[in-house]
């Protein structure tokens, strides 16, 4: 009897240290990847060229080296199937970036970040496997907490990082912006709107800890308005229009549902397509969007040389893009400025459908799910689709979205694995369930 209350207890422990060191191995995971304090970090200096700056590496080596370590850490707790519930066309998406350095126009680039997104979703994928869901959702939580904060008094008390200078060599046309601890005001804004919406909805889940929840909210609030984003804000009212779209229809058939809310999104594109010069203006832009429709307009021909497969997962843009924009709108100007865009110049139209088909699949999913959750597991699920939501909005405006660097590309992919993931956990508990009631109805009748 001792004995096997001792196995009990010894069997608790380890659980209990799994677990702690797969929570600080998840929040090395998000910053190893979100990448904040990367002036600071990188030894970068604005007023310099970039060609001309040695940057410090150290951080992509942990980009590969947590990952491995939180797979590792899986296999250990012996837990080696969690690669079977990732999403298939995320797994396809992933093939097809290793495919594509067949005819990359850099090979080795685009291997290099088909391992690391590869690594990437099998560490969440492991993570998963150690953590519930209640547990992830509460680190994020608390990530956004710091990550909004620390950007605050980085805008305030050390300007010289946290906002955009006169002397910036590529970004002074935005003196005076707030990036936080980002490198550009735009990832700022991103975060923003993913933490307004979060604290908004969701400040249960975050730290309990009397205000901060108001506290939090403010600073996304002011990061949002004080990064000058229009893209960030343009994208946070319409995620909140479709979530507002979603609780009003909560208790409908989920099939109307999703009917009402594609019809408030096709509402709301026609209402953007419609829009004149003198709407645009009240976000701080142009018809153009700040010049980013003569920049699509060349990279539309881009893809055009390649429209099936583009031109290389990531060195469509690093080797092939890049280097002509920068000829032609300054150094700047690097990449597509539009996710859907950047997708077909990597992957081509087979990429793009992969992805869609990747982040579309999960949203519904996730959403039915949500449906039949009691309420703290409804919010883990309905704060994690924020992230998806939003990149596909925001992927309108910028490219970052849809690639695992830059806090909303990070969030993006972490939301789609840990929901999946959730998804085919509660699908095998549901099997059970069923089999055992089977069982015991035959053995009733026996």
């Amino acid at each position: 009897m001792y004995s096997a209350i001792s196995d009990t207890t010894e069997r608790r422990r380890q659980v209990l240290q799994y677990e702690r060191a797969a929570i600080v191995l998840l929040v090395c995971l998000l910053f190893a990847f979100i990448y904040p304090f990367y002036l600071a970090i990188s030894g970068i200096d604005t007023s310099v060229p970039a060609a001309l700056q040695t940057e410090n590496k150290t951080i992509y080596y942990l980009q590969d080296v947590i990952p491995t370590l939180c797979v590792g850490i899986a296999l250990l707790y012996r837990r080696s199937t969690f690669l079977l519930r990732l999403s298939p066309p995320l797994l396809l998406y992933c093939a097809f970036g290793f495919l594509s350095a067949l005819w990359s126009e850099d090979p080795y680039v685009s291997l290099k970040f088909a391992v690391r997104l590869s690594l990437y979703i099998g560490a969440i994928a492991a993570l998963c496997e150690l953590l519930k869901l209640e547990t992830r959702c509460r680190v994020l939580m608390m990530m956004f907490a710091f990550v909004i904060l620390a950007s605050v008094a980085m805008a305030v008390l050390i300007p010289s990082y946290g906002t955009h200078q006169a002397t910036d060599a590529a970004q002074s046309i935005h003196t005076g912006l707030w990036r936080g601890v980002f490198p550009h005001k735009n990832e700022l804004g991103a975060m923003a709107s993913n933490s307004t919406i979060a604290f908004l909805f969701f400040g249960r889940l975050g730290p309990s800890f009397p205000g901060l929840r108001f506290l939090c909210l403010g600073a996304s609030i002011a990061c949002l308005i004080f990064a000058g984003s229009a893209g960030a804000i343009a994208s946070l009212l319409v995620v909140l229009i479709l979530y507002f779209a979603i609780f009003v229809t909560w208790r409908w058939p989920l099939a109307f549902t999703w009917l009402f809310v594609f019809a408030v999104a096709a509402a709301l594109a026609g209402a953007l397509l419609a829009t004149d010069s003198e709407s645009f203006a009240l976000l701080g832009r142009d018809t153009t969007l700040s010049g980013r429709t003569s920049i699509w307009d060349v990279v539309l021909a881009m893809i055009a040389d390649s429209p099936l497969i583009g031109h290389g997962y990531y060195a469509g843009t690093s080797a092939f893009a890049g280097p002509r924009l920068r000829e032609l709108f300054g150094p700047a100007i690097w990449d597509a400025h539009n996710g859907y865009l950047t997708l077909l110049l990597e992957t081509g139209v087979i990429g793009l459908f992969l992805y869609l088909y990747a982040v579309l699949s999960v949203v519904l999913m996730g959403t039915a799910q949500a449906k039949r959750e009691p309420r703290e597991r409804r919010d883990c699920l309905m704060l994690l689709l924020i992230s998806p939501i939003l990149s596909l909005v925001f992927a309108f405006f910028e490219g970052h979205p849809v690639g695992e660097e830059g806090c909303i590309g990070t969030l993006n992919f972490f939301s789609l694995v840990t929901t999946y993931s959730y998804l085919k956990q509660s699908e095998s508990t549901r099997e059970v369930a069923h089999e055992w009631e089977a069982g015991r109805d035959v053995g009733v009748r026996i």
